[in-house]
């Protein structure tokens, strides 16, 4: 963990928090860093900057493993920060959410009052508590004026969900070998793995604590964990890649019985919340809480039906949709334009023959593909066509052409 801090190759030091809430040192009064945050465009000399301090900073690479797609989003979503000298971006004990890629200038770093390190343009720090939400066992402090590239942490949620189609891949795998997931088809692994989030923890860290209430699946993708049952006299057990926890605790709605720790260096685990699972999986928890112990188990058809497979139902939907008009688009006489956006635009339409009226959203094909919202798309689609709700907008029909994809929905 802190040993990155004072490493020789400007390894990176542990957070606090992200720039709103910096405070300065008592030799000088300026305000908050928030009011010096500014989104300023960014040449492509930035941008190589950017990139080359996210690259070398080796243990952000060794444990997210980002994608060149992932990369690229913290280039553009950093913010420029102007740092006075003497101005701490954060101070021991404290827990920074931010990464730092350093512009311009000199940033010392402390601990106990001691110079161990000094970071320059270029090098990157921080990333220690954004993934792991650490305390900071050092400070970072301006020794000149300076300029940083910070990237906050709820811009970093946006890039772990920017998942690469092989790590989505990666996920189904683990999926499809799990028996409690063995009756969703690969349509429902896939959402359900496009869903997983990333959670990263470090050597001794406890992931759950004995008397926790648990409200998340937890599904191991890197190194290992240990379930501590030595007060049950039962010893420890060894948690590895494609193991699941947190099921049956969440179906009994009982407090954690063990302390579950990580034993390896670091740790990604794959997390999922209670109410998520429930409605991509259509099972409730005590369903799959009552599978997962029984690794043989088939899936009878009236069985997978009832709990299972759900997901698959737009696929029966889509060749005979239940109450689904056929309506043309031929037959609709364009009202007037309701809005526009980046990705196209949304009319109001009048089915000629029946005088009912309806609201089309064009979608630019191109579009779709350059922002990657293929698969998204498909998805929206899908999920329209398995809901049929007072509460929520209907979908009646979908066309495309030769640049445009479209729904025809509910006004």
């Amino acid at each position: 963990g802190a040993t990155h801090a004072v490493d020789e190759e400007g390894g990176f030091s542990p957070p606090s928090s992200p720039a709103r809430s910096y405070r300065e040192a008592p030799a000088r009064t300026a305000g908050p860093l928030s009011a010096r945050a500014i989104d300023r465009e960014k040449g492509a000399e930035d941008v190589k900057l950017i990139l080359d301090g996210v690259k070398e900073n080796a243990h952000l690479m060794e444990v997210l493993q980002p994608t060149d797609a992932q990369i690229q989003i913290i280039a553009e979503q950093v913010v420029w920060v102007s740092v006075p000298a003497n101005t701490f971006l954060y101070r021991e004990g404290e827990i920074c959410d931010s990464l730092f890629v350093i512009h311009d200038g000199l940033f010392e770093v402390l601990e106990r009052g001691r110079i161990v390190q000094k970071l320059r343009g270029g090098q990157s720090f921080g990333e220690l508590g954004l993934l792991y939400g650490s305390k900071s066992k050092q400070s970072v402090r301006a020794a000149r004026d300076s300029v940083v590239w910070e990237l906050g942490h709820e811009s970093f949620r946006d890039v772990l969900k920017t998942k690469s189609t092989s790590r989505l891949e990666e996920y189904v795998q683990i999926l499809r070998k799990a028996s409690v997931f063995s009756c969703l088809s690969d349509f429902g692994r896939g959402v359900l793995a496009d869903s997983l989030e990333e959670a990263f923890f470090k050597l001794d860290e406890q992931v759950l604590a004995e008397g926790d209430f648990v409200q998340k699946l937890y599904i191991v993708f890197e190194g290992t964990l240990e379930v501590d049952r030595a007060g049950a006299g039962v010893g420890t057990q060894a948690l590895t890649r494609g193991d699941i926890f947190g099921l049956e605790q969440m179906a009994q709605d009982q407090p954690q019985p063990w302390t579950i720790r990580v034993t390896s260096d670091t740790a990604m685990l794959l997390t999922l919340d209670k109410e998520a699972l429930e409605v991509l999986a259509d099972m409730t928890v005590s369903d799959m809480a009552s599978r997962i112990d029984n690794e043989d188990e088939e899936c009878q058809q009236g069985e997978a039906m009832k709990h299972c497979d759900s997901l698959e139902v737009f696929q029966r939907r889509q060749s005979t949709p239940v109450e689904f008009e056929v309506i043309p688009k031929e037959q609709l006489r364009r009202v007037g334009v309701l809005g526009a956006g980046s990705f196209g635009f949304v009319t109001l339409e009048e089915d000629v023959a029946s005088g009912k009226q309806y609201a089309l959203k064009a979608m630019s094909k191109g579009y779709c593909v350059q922002e990657g919202m293929q698969s998204a798309t498909l998805r929206e689609k899908q999920i329209h066509m398995m809901l049929h709700s007072p509460f929520i907008v209907r979908l009646y029909a979908t066309y495309k052409d030769s640049d445009y994809l479209y729904f025809l929905l509910q006004p």
